[in-house]
């Protein structure tokens, strides 16, 4: 009679240990890959929501949208993290409330982008602001949407609009740059392209886990504010 031999346990062992380093080599990899796929779907939010505010913008005589457009979605309490809209773009051209939210922001439902205060905004950091889209002259150079993860994690939404000092200010004032995607910040531009940000500062990385009763943070050299502040519409910033 013929006997069916089973494993033996370090037949097992070495089988459990093989699956063990398999699994630690193409972990980071599968990883990788989710974030490289939420990190299309972010770039496509943004292209949606930029295209809708510039017809937005077209469709009211060339007068960009304010940045204080954030709100409840109708029929949802303004506390309810799901129903964070912008409004006029939801309303008129985007109903769905998925378009306002990164898949890679951990803050369920919560909106993910700000518009650019310089942009049809009022916040008295810059000298000017752009009121309307002709005011722009270079619009593949200035930012339109921006990630932006606000410090405090019961926040529901961000503040709706993202301000900058200007140059040569190494201060980064209340509003930080969400370091998604693999330690950058994914952003759109007024002439409708996205691009993402691998920031090169260590003290930016760290921006967007501030303590929320934190308003000002200096961070002298920093070459990413510089950065953000040329492409935030500041024209003496040496970027611009």
């Amino acid at each position: 009679m013929c006997r069916r031999r089973g494993f033996t346990i370090i037949e097992l062992m070495t089988v459990i240990a093989i699956i063990a380093v398999l699994t630690a080599i193409l972990l980071p990899s599968v990883r990788k890959a989710w974030e490289q796929a939420r990190l299309v779907k972010c770039e496509s939010n943004l292209r949606q929501l930029t295209h809708a505010y510039t017809l937005y913008t077209s469709d009211n005589d060339d007068t960009l949208l304010p940045p204080d457009s954030t709100a409840a979605q109708p029929g949802l309490p303004a506390n309810n993290s799901d129903g964070i809209v912008i409004l006029p773009l939801y309303n008129n051209y985007i109903p769905t409330t998925g378009v306002f939210h990164c898949p890679s922001d951990p803050r369920d439902g919560a909106i993910s982008y700000s518009i650019n205060d310089y942009l049809g905004g009022g916040f008295p950091t810059y000298p000017s602001h752009a009121i309307h889209s002709k005011d722009v002259k270079n619009s593949n150079r200035v930012f339109v949407f921006i990630e932006e993860m606000n410090p405090n994690p019961k926040a529901a939404n961000s503040s709706g609009g993202f301000s900058l000092l200007p140059y040569p200010n190494p201060i980064w004032m209340r509003h930080f740059p969400a370091i998604l995607h693999g330690h950058g910040t994914c952003m759109s531009f007024l002439d409708g392209h996205c691009d993402f940000y691998q920031w090169s500062d260590p003290r930016t990385l760290t921006l967007s886990g501030t303590s929320s009763t934190v308003q000002f943070i200096s961070t002298p050299g920093d070459p990413d504010l510089v950065e953000l502040q040329a492409l935030g519409g500041d024209k003496a910033a040496p970027l611009y």
